[in-house]
């Protein structure tokens, strides 16, 4: 399986994927068609909050910019 990158665990539910495609279709399946599979499959399922929860976000110039606003900037009131 053309795993170098993904951890034993993903690897193993990948391997029983391609058990069960070979299984299901009684013939030789190539593994990256089950690895382009899941990808695809997966690729469609993925929220916004997905994203945000699997993934450490980091700080961003953001941060340093907004540390220096004055707070009545930051009340997201625009008294133009």
């Amino acid at each position: 399986m053309p795993t170098k990158h993904i951890d034993d665990s993903t690897a193993a539910e990948l391997d029983e994927l391609y058990v069960r495609c070979v299984t299901l279709t009684q013939q030789p399946v190539k593994e990256v068609e089950v690895l382009r599979q899941a990808i695809y499959k997966g690729i469609r399922n993925i929220a916004d909050d997905d994203i945000l929860s699997a993934m450490s976000v980091k700080d961003t110039v953001w941060s340093e910019i907004t540390a220096h606003w004055p707070a009545e900037g930051v009340s997201g009131h625009n008294n133009g």
